[in-house]
């Protein structure tokens, strides 16, 4: 008799320690999620052949997102109202492009748990790290969200493309912000001063 409390007694507290695991639950995360209105942060990213960019990252929800990198080659990608700009410094050109962001919309969505294009694909919590993966619609794409659990903050993604390229980004010092400047979100023909 003795052996069977002892064994309920260990059961019980497994539960108990099991569900102390699960730091952060889905609407807790939501509702973070949706908090995130600016944030600029540094970043590292790194392709799936391990090479390493960094710069400095801007976001503001909804729809508007900058990329400075700054090493080893220096370009700007803004994303802003369904246009992408991409300025080459050493060209000193500016292109732009109309379309979609792909899995980008995930980070730049008011509220990308409503949206019609990605679904949550797994949603993994402890009391260290929370990932959520939303996989879009249209093909096999992936883009995971990294999160501390306690405190809550977002740490990285991770960008999975049908095409099989991966990415990851890991934001270092991330700041939240009241609002940004609207030309930052913008870019002329020319960034470089007038010869």
């Amino acid at each position: 008799m003795n052996k069977f409390f002892l064994l309920i007694l260990i059961l019980f507290s497994e539960i108990s320690f099991a569900s102390s695991n699960d730091a952060i639950d889905l609407e807790s995360l939501k509702s973070y999620m949706r908090s995130l209105k600016n944030i600029s942060a540094n970043f590292i990213q790194i392709d799936k052949r391990g090479q390493s960019q960094s710069g400095k990252f801007y976001l503001s929800r909804p729809g508007k997102m900058r990329w400075e990198y700054q090493d080893p080659k220096e370009l700007v990608i803004v994303l802003n109202n369904n246009k992408i700009y991409y300025y080459d410094k050493e060209l000193d050109q500016v292109s732009h492009y109309i379309g979609n962001y792909g899995m980008l919309d995930v980070l730049i969505e008011n509220d990308i748990f409503t949206s019609k294009k990605f679904k949550i694909d797994s949603y993994i919590s402890d009391e260290e790290m929370t990932n959520i993966t939303f996989k879009s619609v249209e093909d096999s794409s992936s883009f995971t969200l990294v999160f501390n659990s306690d405190p809550l903050r977002l740490l990285g993604c991770v960008l999975e493309e049908e095409s099989g390229n991966k990415v990851n980004l890991k934001f270092i010092s991330m700041t939240e912000h009241l609002s940004f400047d609207p030309s930052l979100f913008q870019l002329r023909q020319s960034l470089s001063p007038q010869r």
